[in-house]
């Protein structure tokens, strides 16, 4: 899975890690931390697709670290929970450090839906509670980072009833 992927990367020394995904679909358990210089690079961005498993489909999808790249793959079927302000496709890891580069988000593709569907409204959008885009806070980086933001690179964001990205 990603996850283990992600895992046994976070404990390199040895410098740089890419993860490469061949075309699929993932189900994976959110959230997915990316480590500091892990780049993770999907075969393309319409046929590998990442979602969340049941039991995490209101977790933020992933977590990004200074120096991470997500790179051409789809980001689906998450909601937001508004209690715990989670349901993100990206934000930044808890205290993150900023080195010499932003986070890098290229040929993304990212389709929510709302948790109630129906043939009127196939999106969900009137439930108001689908996954959200990205969340580009500051406050979350730790103050010795070089700089608090994200760099997007085509990004179509399709998050029906709520925000896509939110700074």
């Amino acid at each position: 899975t990603l996850s283990h992927a992600l895992s046994a990367a976070d404990s390199s020394v040895g410098g740089p890690v890419a993860i490469h995904l061949e075309s699929g679909e993932y189900e994976e358990t959110l959230p997915l931390n990316v480590p500091a210089n892990v780049s993770i690079y999907g075969e393309d961005m319409r046929n590998t697709i990442v979602r969340p498993d049941t039991a995490s489909q209101s977790e933020d999808v992933f977590l990004l670290n200074g120096e991470a790249t997500v790179s051409d793959l789809t980001i689906k079927d998450f909601y937001y929970d508004s209690i715990n302000d989670k349901g993100y496709a990206f934000r930044f890891a808890p205290n993150t450090v900023v080195s010499t580069r932003s986070p890098y988000i290229q040929n993304i593709t990212v389709i929510t839906k709302g948790s109630v569907t129906s043939a009127s409204d196939p999106r969900g959008f009137d439930e108001g509670d689908a996954g959200k885009g990205a969340l580009i806070d500051g406050q979350s980086v730790n103050a010795s980072s070089k700089e608090a933001s994200m760099l997007f690179h085509s990004c179509t964001f399709i998050t029906p009833g709520v925000d896509a990205i939110t700074m």
